[in-house]
């Protein structure tokens, strides 16, 4: 059987809260929108300075970004959460042309650490 969740309110230290959870996810919708590559690796999006270098490059090339995270499923674990999510983005390029890209779902575990939430390496 699954255990009864603890009432509302009674997280435990180092326990996640889905609520938590969600709103990291809008923080890191927030970094795409931003272009904000230092967030993105402090998240555990960027791993390496290849990819920063890749991002950056990217970032330069289109002109307005807007990023939109639809969260599919969140269980939340003890000191981590397993989410699966969408992410929708809206660009618009140097020519002024907008242009939705729906990226297919992420399947993602995201654990605490001492500096905020992350994702766990292991992917890409």
């Amino acid at each position: 059987g699954v255990p009864s969740a603890p009432p509302e309110g009674a997280s435990a230290p180092g326990r996640l809260a889905e609520e938590e959870v969600r709103r990291w996810l809008d923080d890191y919708a927030r970094a795409w929108s931003r272009k904000d590559v230092g967030t993105l690796q402090r998240m555990g999006q960027v791993r390496s300075t290849t990819e920063a270098e890749r991002l950056e490059r990217y970032f330069h090339s289109i002109d307005d970004l807007h990023v939109d995270v639809r969260v599919i499923a969140l269980r939340v674990e003890g000191g981590q959460a397993v989410v699966d999510f969408e992410r929708t983005d809206t660009v618009t390029d140097p020519a002024g042309q907008r242009r939705q890209l729906r990226l297919p779902p992420f399947h993602k575990e995201i654990e605490r650490t001492p500096g905020g939430l992350r994702f766990r390496g292991g992917e890409g």
